[in-house]
């Protein structure tokens, strides 16, 4: 069966971890646990998690970290950024990708809420 491509641990490796990264927002180090539980040779697995795009992991950490934020609370700005950094991590990406959608995300809440607040009201400057 193998020769005939019905059992491809290496096709399947791929095939899986990209699904995993782009559909479910799963890191690098999830899929590897995800793999090595499906009973995937080792070999296999380092193949697959080295085909995995720096570029959309960065992008999926990026897009859970934009999604997960407004459900995220804290009594400070540090603590939401640092339960937003665990939920990331516990999902499987590294850190320096974890990092990096956290600190966007921040900056994209910030800058949402700077365009929500109201504006400050209009007073005559006695120019005219």
């Amino acid at each position: 069966m193998a020769r005939q491509g019905y059992v491809n641990d290496a096709m399947f490796a791929q095939r899986f971890a990209e699904q995993r990264v782009s559909g479910q927002k799963k890191g690098s180090r999830l899929v590897r646990q995800e793999l090595m539980q499906r009973g995937v040779d080792k070999r296999e697995i380092d193949e697959a998690i080295k085909g995995i795009d720096e570029d959309a992991e960065r992008s999926a950490a990026l897009a859970l970290a934009l999604k997960r934020w407004p459900s995220v609370k804290g009594k400070s700005e540090r603590e939401r950024q640092m339960k937003l950094m665990n939920i990331l991590l516990r999902r499987g990406f590294p850190g320096a990708a974890a990092r990096e959608a956290v600190r966007k995300a921040s900056e994209a809440a910030a800058d949402a809420e700077e365009w929500d607040a109201p504006e400050e009201p209009y007073e005559e400057d006695g120019l005219d």
